[in-house]
C-alpha cells in the first residue's frame, strides 16, 4: 500500500517516474492567481496553518459549511487553533477531494511534515508547522517552488506599485500584473459612475462616452505594457453578440453615465464592442487573452449581504456561448486583428466546443503556437478526474504538445503545491499511454512534451 501522498503519489508505472522527474524540475510560471503584490513587497509571514489555510481561502470555507461547521469558525473571531481542528475535521471527511490531497502535498513540500492530516495528528502537526512557519516567509513558499514568474489580477485604475517595487526588491521571481477590466464590463453595476470617475483621473481622460472611455483604457493598457505585463484576463458569463456602431456604443454609455440602467440588448451591444476593440488593441501589443467564463457568482444573498464576494457561493454555470464567440472570433480573424486566447470553462460540458472552436483560427503569420486554446482545468474542475479530462480533451481535440499548461487560480501561497498535483497527473497519463503503446516511448519526443507543458509553452506564448 502507498503512502497518503508519498515519493511516488499518483505515479503508477516506471514512465510515469521518468517523466515526473524530467517536470519535477522546472520552473513554475503561473499565470493567472489572486496573490497580493503588496503581501509579497512586505513578505508578510505566517503564524500558523490557520493564517496560510484559512485566512482567505473560500475553497476551504465552502467545504467547512458543508460538513456543517459554524461560521465562528469559518469566517469568523473563533480562535485559530480551534478553526484548524475544525479543519481538519472536516479533512476526515473529505475523502476523494483534491483539498485534502493539496494540503498534505503542502505540508510535505513545504515543511517536512509526512504525517497525515487527521484529528490524531492534528496537535503535532500544528506545533511543528508553527515552529517551521517562524522561519519563512509568504516568499519562501515561491523559491521552494521554484516559481519563474506570477501573474496577479489587477485592475485598471491599479498603479502597480508594489510590482514596480518587487523588481528591485525581490528580483528572484517576477510579479507581472495581468489587466482584468471586469468593473468596465459591469457596465449595469451600482457604482460604475463612480469607478469610471477614477479611471477617468487615473488615465488623464475626461470620459464622458465609449470613444473616450476606450482611449482610457489603452493608456491602462499601455501603462501595463509598460510595467511587464502581457496578458488581459476577463470573466465572462453572460453574453449575446450583437455587433453595434461606434455612434450606438458612444449613446448607451453617455446613458448610463447619466445615471440610468441598460435594456438587456444596450447592454449586450455594449459588451460586444467592448470585447471587440479590446481585442484589437490587446493584439497590437501583442498581449494574451484569457477568458473565464460559465461561473455564477454570489448565489447565497445571506452569505453576499454579510460577507460580499468570493466567500465560497459560487457555482459552474450551465450554458455555452460557443455560437456568439465564434461569430466574434470570426469578425476579429477577418481584420487580422485576432491574437492568442485561452478560454476557461468552469463546466467541462463546454470543453469539446472550446477546444473545437480553437481549431477554428490558428491560422497565423507569427508561427505562434496554440494561438487559441482550451484553459486548464478551472476551480471546481481542477480535481483529479477533471484534470484528466481536460488533458485528454486537448490531446484528442488539439495539440498536446502546445499545451500552455497549469495555473493556480488560488489566494494561498502553498498553493504552487497545485503545480506538483497537476504535473503527477500529467506525467502518469503520459506514462500509462507509453506503457499501452499508444504513442511513442521516445525520450527526446517525451522530454519536449512534459517540459514544454510545464513551462516552456507558457514563457513562449506569454513572452515572459
Amino acid at each position: 500500500m502507498k503512502e497518503f501522498c508519498g515519493e511516488d503519489f499518483l505515479l503508477e508505472n516506471p514512465t510515469a517516474k521518468k517523466l515526473y522527474d524530467w517536470a519535477s524540475k522546472m520552473p513554475i510560471l503561473d499565470y493567472h492567481n489572486h496573490l497580493v503584490a503588496k503581501e509579497l513587497a512586505d513578505n508578510i509571514g505566517f503564524r500558523n496553518l490557520t493564517e496560510l489555510w484559512l485566512k482567505g481561502d473560500h475553497y476551504k470555507w465552502r467545504q467547512m459549511r458543508t460538513c456543517g461547521i459554524q461560521e465562528k469558525y469559518i469566517t469568523g473571531d473563533a480562535d485559530d487553533y480551534d478553526k484548524y481542528l475544525k479543519w481538519v475535521e472536516c479533512c476526515e471527511m473529505l475523502i476523494g477531494n483534491p483539498l485534502t490531497q493539496w494540503c498534505q502535498l503542502e505540508l510535505r513540500i513545504y515543511l517536512g511534515i509526512t504525517k497525515p492530516l487527521i484529528l490524531k495528528n492534528a496537535k503535532a502537526i500544528w506545533d511543528e508547522a508553527q515552529t517551521k512557519l517562524a522561519t519563512m516567509t509568504c516568499r519562501t513558499f515561491l523559491e521552494k517552488s521554484n516559481v519563474y514568474a506570477i501573474c496577479t489580477t489587477d485592475d485598471p485604475i491599479d498603479n502597480l506599485e508594489y510590482h514596480q517595487e518587487l523588481k528591485t526588491s525581490w528580483p528572484a521571481v517576477k510579479v507581472i500584473g495581468n489587466f482584468r477590466p471586469d468593473k468596465v464590463m459591469k457596465i449595469n453595476a451600482d457604482g460604475f459612475g463612480d469607478y469610471i470617475a477614477k479611471l477617468s483621473n487615473v488615465s488623464g481622460t475626461d470620459i464622458k462616452d465609449y470613444d473616450s472611455l476606450m482611449i482610457a483604457l489603452e493608456k491602462r493598457i499601455n501603462f501595463y505594457d509598460q510595467m511587464g505585463g502581457k496578458s488581459a484576463d476577463h470573466g465572462l458569463n453572460e453574453f449575446q453578440f450583437i455587433p453595434t456602431t461606434i455612434a450606438e456604443a458612444n449613446t448607451i454609455v453617455k446613458k448610463r453615465l447619466s445615471g440610468q440602467k441598460l435594456t438587456e440588448e444596450e447592454f449586450f451591444k455594449f459588451i460586444s464592442a467592448l470585447l471587440l476593440d479590446l481585442s484589437r488593441i490587446y493584439k497590437k501589443y501583442d498581449w494574451a487573452m484569457l477568458w473565464h467564463i460559465n461561473c455564477l457568482r454570489d448565489n447565497n444573498p445571506e452569505l453576499f449581504k454579510k460577507l460580499g464576494s468570493d466567500i465560497g457561493t459560487d457555482s459552474t454555470a450551465e450554458g455555452f456561448l460557443a455560437k456568439p464567440l465564434n461569430q466574434m472570433l470570426g469578425i476579429l480573424k477577418a481584420e487580422g486583428n485576432l491574437g492568442k486566447l485561452s478560454i476557461f470553462s468552469l463546466n467541462p460540458n463546454n470543453w469539446d466546443a472550446i477546444a473545437t472552436l480553437a481549431g477554428n483560427f490558428q491560422n497565423n503569420d507569427d508561427g505562434i503556437k496554440g494561438m487559441i486554446q482550451l484553459g486548464t482545468a478551472w476551480w471546481f474542475a481542477d480535481t483529479y478526474t477533471g484534470n484528466i479530462m481536460q488533458i485528454e480533451k486537448f490531446a484528442e481535440l488539439s495539440t498536446l504538445g502546445v499545451n500552455i499548461g497549469m495555473l493556480t487560480d488560488s489566494r494561498a501561497y502553498s498553493s504552487f503545491a497545485r503545480h506538483d498535483y497537476y504535473r503527477r497527473i500529467l506525467c502518469n497519463l503520459v506514462g500509462e499511454w507509453v506503457e499501452r503503446g499508444m504513442c511513442v516511448n521516445d525520450d527526446t519526443i517525451l522530454k519536449r512534451l512534459i517540459e514544454g507543458i510545464c513551462f516552456n509553452n507558457a514563457k513562449e506564448y506569454f513572452g515572459y
